[in-house]
């Protein structure tokens, strides 16, 4: 156990040490190298295999020949035995069962054996298997017996063959395919390496353009060439991961650079009051009280402010999570303008019911979702704002509401942008009692899409806009 763990400990750190294209290499050459082995080894058992049944059927027929003969009453001499073999390398001998030393006839190429044939007898079946046999000069032969019944006598059929050739022949057929796999696996790891960082290629080029990317400089992507395959895949998701961060950065850039300036101007108009006191404000009542409220005003929208930012912050880090339940929309926004009109705002809000709506959703962020609407119809209406909810369901019946004023408008340029942060339409919305941060309906687009709801928006300008909200998701 402790052997196969340090096997397996050194194995893990000789991988360590290599580069993905060396472990590339190194596997598949291996592979190959074994694969390459096992097809030589089992080429060469089968050469054996057929060679030693090409043998064992010549001895076998060789036998069978010469107990033909013998049978036919043919008269037993070295010439019958010669023309016997089916081969000139088969050598046969004829002898006595009961005293084997005495040959009757034999071929000139019979070998001397150094084992008595009876002992092989007992290892070899009579007429079925075929015995190597060693002679004392070094020499290789197959053996095989037989028998004959002549004249009621038993006669022992002794017939061998020298393999010699046949050895050289696979000894040499050995060494060539060793040669082979020498070779084979020497050119399979050169080609492997090459064909691996060949195909690593994209990857490096991917690691050398993250290196050169940086925070400042986010615009480089890399050249999508080649067929289409894992490796091209790689390459597009990181040239979209990139593209998503090059936006996000853009977004934080803007983000951090709107909100530096929505607060450096409350913060201005602070410090100029400070000032104002005390340089007049300290011995003038109307001066102290004027710089007072207005440093009042100033910090409460700074207060606003900061707290959208930080709900913001929230819904980008994703720590904000729903709270599903039962939402009665209709409860919910009775309820809301019940709040409203309790304010101390100049406003006319009204509610029409078309039907009674349910929808599984966060109640605190619906309710925080129709007093954004309902909060930025007040600040942009020059009049006294006419405000209506109205609660229905669509041609799907699918759940929805809306919220219309009868505010300045927005105007067609603007429509697209009114969900990004920070954003305010200047030019349509010139109102200067407006303080908003722009801020409102960004959230209002976070709620809406943690519902899987869409948004539409419809606006004129000098006549109003209507948010309408549907809660079976986008069309």
């Amino acid at each position: 156990m402790r052997k196969k763990k340090s096997l397996r400990n050194f194995v893990k750190r000789v991988f360590g040490r290599l580069t993905l294209a060396g472990q590339l290499t190194l596997l598949y050459g291996t592979a190959f190298s074994v694969v390459f082995i096992i097809i030589s080894v089992i080429l060469m058992v089968t050469a054996f295999y057929l060679y030693g049944n090409m043998y064992k059927d010549e001895l076998t027929k060789t036998i069978s020949n010469v107990q033909v003969s013998i049978t036919g009453g043919e008269p037993i001499t070295d010439d019958l035995l010669t023309s016997s073999a089916e081969s000139k390398s088969i050598g046969i001998r004829v002898s006595d069962m009961l005293n084997p030393n005495i040959t009757i006839a034999a071929t000139d190429n019979f070998p001397t054996l150094p084992v008595h044939p009876r002992r092989i007898l007992r290892d070899a079946d009579m007429n079925q298997n075929a015995v190597p046999v060693s002679t004392d000069d070094g020499k290789n032969y197959m053996y095989i017996l037989g028998s004959v019944n002549y004249n009621g006598r038993i006669l022992l059929i002794e017939v061998s063959r020298s393999n010699e050739l046949e050895q050289h022949i696979l000894f040499f057929f050995g060494l060539a395919f060793f040669a082979a796999n020498v070779v084979g696996i020497i050119g399979m790891f050169s080609i492997g390496k090459r064909i691996s960082r060949r195909l690593l290629l994209p990857i490096v080029q991917v690691s050398r353009m993250a290196e050169q990317i940086s925070v400042e400089d986010l615009s480089r992507r890399i050249e999508l060439t080649g067929p289409d395959d894992e490796i091209r895949e790689l390459s597009s998701a990181f040239n979209g991961m990139i593209s998503r961060l090059q936006i996000a950065f853009e977004k934080q850039n803007r983000f951090v650079s709107d909100a530096s300036h929505e607060l450096r101007t409350p913060i201005a108009v602070i410090q100029g009051y400070v000032s104002l006191i005390d340089r007049w404000g300290k011995t003038d009542p109307a001066v102290l009280q004027e710089s007072i409220d207005s440093i009042k005003a100033t910090t409460g929208h700074m207060s606003e402010l900061v707290r959208k930012l930080l709900q913001l912050a929230k819904v980008d880090s994703g720590t904000r999570e729903l709270q599903l339940s039962q939402v009665n929309l209709n409860e919910l926004a009775a309820e809301v303008v019940k709040e409203v009109e309790i304010l101390d705002r100049p406003c006319e809000i009204s509610l029409a019911e078309d039907a009674q709506v349910v929808i599984l959703g966060d109640s605190s962020l619906v309710k925080q979702l129709l007093w954004i609407f309902i909060d930025n119809s007040m600040k942009y209406c020059t009049d006294a704002p006419k405000i209506k909810l109205r609660i229905f369901t669509d041609g799907d019946g699918v759940p929805c509401f809306s919220e219309s004023d009868n505010g300045i408008g927005i105007s067609e340029d603007d429509l697209p942008h009114v969900f990004e942060r920070f954003f305010r339409a200047d030019k349509s919305r010139s109102n200067e009692k407006v303080n908003g941060a722009g801020l409102g309906l960004a959230t209002a687009d976070w709620i809406i899409r943690q519902h899987k709801a869409s948004v539409s928006v419809t606006s004129a300008l000098g006549k109003g806009t209507e948010f309408t909200v549907r809660f079976g998701g986008e069309k």
